[in-house]
Protein backbone atom coordinates (compact mmCIF):
# COMPACT_ATOMS: atom_id res chain seq x y z
CA UNK A 1 0.00 0.00 0.00
CA UNK A 2 2.90 2.39 0.63
CA UNK A 3 3.51 3.37 -3.03
CA UNK A 4 -0.19 4.08 -3.51
CA UNK A 5 -0.45 5.86 -0.16
CA UNK A 6 2.53 8.12 -0.84
CA UNK A 7 1.05 9.29 -4.12
CA UNK A 8 -2.40 9.79 -2.60
CA UNK A 9 -1.06 11.72 0.40
CA UNK A 10 0.65 14.19 -1.94
CA UNK A 11 -2.78 15.07 -3.35
CA UNK A 12 -4.84 14.95 -0.15
CA UNK A 13 -5.08 17.12 2.92
CA UNK A 14 -2.32 15.68 5.12
CA UNK A 15 -3.85 16.75 8.40
CA UNK A 16 -7.15 15.09 7.55
CA UNK A 17 -5.32 11.97 6.36
CA UNK A 18 -3.50 11.67 9.69
CA UNK A 19 -6.71 12.18 11.67
CA UNK A 20 -8.62 9.58 9.64
CA UNK A 21 -5.73 7.13 10.03
CA UNK A 22 -5.71 7.70 13.79
CA UNK A 23 -9.47 7.14 13.95
CA UNK A 24 -9.15 3.83 12.09
CA UNK A 25 -6.31 2.78 14.44
CA UNK A 26 -8.47 3.49 17.45
CA UNK A 27 -11.50 1.79 15.96
CA UNK A 28 -9.34 -1.31 15.63
CA UNK A 29 -8.29 -0.91 19.26
CA UNK A 30 -11.90 -0.41 20.30
CA UNK A 31 -12.90 -3.65 18.57
CA UNK A 32 -10.11 -5.51 20.36
CA UNK A 33 -10.96 -3.84 23.68
CA UNK A 34 -14.65 -4.71 23.49
CA UNK A 35 -13.92 -8.25 22.31
CA UNK A 36 -11.50 -8.69 25.22
CA UNK A 37 -13.95 -7.16 27.69
CA UNK A 38 -16.68 -9.54 26.51
CA UNK A 39 -14.28 -12.49 26.66
CA UNK A 40 -14.69 -13.11 22.94
CA UNK A 41 -11.35 -12.01 21.49
CA UNK A 42 -10.44 -14.46 18.75
CA UNK A 43 -7.26 -14.79 16.71
CA UNK A 44 -9.05 -13.70 13.54
CA UNK A 45 -9.99 -10.40 15.26
CA UNK A 46 -6.29 -9.67 15.60
CA UNK A 47 -5.64 -10.50 11.95
CA UNK A 48 -8.43 -8.31 10.62
CA UNK A 49 -7.74 -5.34 12.88
CA UNK A 50 -4.01 -5.72 12.24
CA UNK A 51 -4.63 -5.57 8.49
CA UNK A 52 -6.68 -2.37 8.82
CA UNK A 53 -4.04 -0.86 11.07
CA UNK A 54 -1.30 -1.71 8.56
CA UNK A 55 -3.21 -0.28 5.61
CA UNK A 56 -3.96 3.01 7.32
CA UNK A 57 -0.50 3.30 8.85
CA UNK A 58 0.83 3.26 5.29
CA UNK A 59 -1.14 6.48 4.77
CA UNK A 60 -0.28 8.08 8.09
CA UNK A 61 3.50 7.84 7.94
CA UNK A 62 3.94 9.56 4.53
CA UNK A 63 1.47 12.28 5.56
CA UNK A 64 3.35 12.82 8.82
CA UNK A 65 6.86 12.84 7.37
CA UNK A 66 5.85 15.12 4.48
CA UNK A 67 4.16 17.49 6.95
CA UNK A 68 7.32 17.77 9.01
CA UNK A 69 9.22 18.97 5.95
CA UNK A 70 6.60 21.70 5.47
CA UNK A 71 6.69 22.85 9.09
CA UNK A 72 10.43 22.70 9.84
CA UNK A 73 12.83 25.18 8.21
CA UNK A 74 15.28 23.60 5.72
CA UNK A 75 18.29 24.25 7.95
CA UNK A 76 16.71 22.03 10.66
CA UNK A 77 15.78 19.04 8.44
CA UNK A 78 18.65 16.91 9.75
CA UNK A 79 17.72 17.59 13.39
CA UNK A 80 14.04 16.92 12.73
CA UNK A 81 14.85 13.69 10.92
CA UNK A 82 17.07 12.56 13.79
CA UNK A 83 14.41 13.38 16.37
CA UNK A 84 11.73 11.53 14.38
CA UNK A 85 13.98 8.50 14.13
CA UNK A 86 14.76 8.65 17.85
CA UNK A 87 11.09 9.03 18.79
CA UNK A 88 10.12 6.09 16.58
CA UNK A 89 12.87 3.87 17.97
CA UNK A 90 12.20 4.78 21.59
CA UNK A 91 8.46 4.19 21.21
CA UNK A 92 9.08 0.81 19.56
CA UNK A 93 11.27 -0.23 22.49
CA UNK A 94 9.61 1.48 25.46
CA UNK A 95 5.92 1.04 24.62
CA UNK A 96 5.95 -2.78 24.67
CA UNK A 97 8.08 -2.77 27.83
CA UNK A 98 5.74 -0.31 29.55
CA UNK A 99 2.70 -2.32 28.42
CA UNK A 100 4.31 -5.47 29.83
CA UNK A 101 4.80 -3.79 33.20
CA UNK A 102 1.35 -2.19 33.21
CA UNK A 103 -0.53 -5.31 32.14
CA UNK A 104 0.33 -6.90 35.47
CA UNK A 105 -1.07 -3.98 37.45
CA UNK A 106 -3.98 -2.59 35.42
CA UNK A 107 -4.71 -5.48 33.03
CA UNK A 108 -5.19 -5.57 29.29
CA UNK A 109 -8.28 -3.36 29.42
CA UNK A 110 -6.33 -0.69 31.32
CA UNK A 111 -3.45 -0.79 28.83
CA UNK A 112 -5.84 -0.53 25.90
CA UNK A 113 -7.68 2.32 27.62
CA UNK A 114 -4.38 4.21 27.94
CA UNK A 115 -3.77 3.57 24.24
CA UNK A 116 -7.16 5.05 23.39
CA UNK A 117 -6.38 8.04 25.64
CA UNK A 118 -3.16 8.70 23.75
CA UNK A 119 -5.21 8.71 20.55
CA UNK A 120 -7.34 11.54 21.94
CA UNK A 121 -4.20 13.52 22.75
CA UNK A 122 -2.80 12.91 19.24
CA UNK A 123 -5.99 14.07 17.53
CA UNK A 124 -6.22 17.14 19.81
CA UNK A 125 -2.66 18.09 18.85
CA UNK A 126 -3.38 17.57 15.15
CA UNK A 127 -6.45 19.79 15.40
CA UNK A 128 -4.39 22.64 16.88
CA UNK A 129 -1.36 22.45 14.56
CA UNK A 130 -1.39 24.27 11.24
CA UNK A 131 0.01 22.16 8.42
CA UNK A 132 0.53 24.24 5.29
CA UNK A 133 -0.38 22.81 1.91
CA UNK A 134 2.60 22.25 -0.37
CA UNK A 135 2.98 24.61 -3.31
CA UNK A 136 1.43 23.28 -6.52
CA UNK A 137 3.76 22.56 -9.38
CA UNK A 138 2.67 23.67 -12.83
CA UNK A 139 2.94 21.24 -15.69
CA UNK A 140 4.99 22.29 -18.67
CA UNK A 141 3.44 21.93 -22.06
CA UNK A 142 5.61 20.22 -24.63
Amino acid sequence: MLPIAGTAVDRWNRKLTMIISDVIFRDSDNIRLHSTDLGRLELWHLYVTGAFTGIFQSFQWPAFSASVSLIVPKKNYAKASGMLSLADSVSNICAPAAAGVLIGTIGIVGVMTIDIGTFLVAVAILLTVTIPRPPRMRRRRA
